[in-house]
């Protein structure tokens, strides 16, 4: 209980102010997942017969940030529930960079955002720990395929839609 309390004061979360960012925050959260999977459907159908784990890591890691939503707002272990949120967000983001190309990918710039948007609805010191697995995620995932344990996957469906629906966006 002492060590949640002082973690929970070296992030600076306040009970109220903590809770209506983190409803806010939750709210896109849920966007993003629904964002996700809506882009599966339209640009990568594929990916449901090709790797199918991809889909169940990310309804898993849904389920986390959802189960973790609901306990912080019933303030049952927030702290703990906080990093669970965090985490699965970057393992989203991973697992995202991982499908569009992998060390490849021009995505990496989302972890950059990610910690932004902590600093930005948190305080800094959110943001440095967010900083910090965010690097600790990007190093896993290099060196994972530096070691050929995971391959980039990028399907020729990807960049076909990308560049029907860029051609059609530029025509409007």
């Amino acid at each position: 209980r002492l060590m949640i309390r002082h973690l929970r004061q070296a992030l600076g979360l306040q009970a109220m102010d903590f809770t209506a960012r983190h409803i806010f925050t939750a709210r896109i959260r849920l966007v993003i997942h629904l964002s996700f999977w809506a882009f599966v459907i339209l640009f990568w159908p594929d990916l449901f017969w090709v790797k199918p784990p991809v889909l169940l890591i990310e309804s898993l890691l849904f389920f986390s940030t959802t189960v973790a939503y609901l306990k912080i707002v019933r303030n049952r272990n927030v702290v703990f529930y906080f990093i669970v949120e965090i985490v699965a967000d970057l393992a989203t983001l991973t697992l995202f960079i991982t499908l569009t190309g992998g060390w490849e990918s021009r995505f990496f710039v989302l972890y950059l955002l990610y910690g932004l948007g902590a600093g930005l609805f948190y305080n800094y010191r959110t943001a440095f720990l967010t900083g910090i697995l965010s690097l600790v995620f990007y190093g896993i995932l290099l060196l994972f395929l530096k070691a050929h344990s995971v391959l980039p996957f990028v399907l020729l469906t990807v960049a076909l839609a990308v560049m029907v629906w860029g051609i059609r966006i530029a025509e409007i």
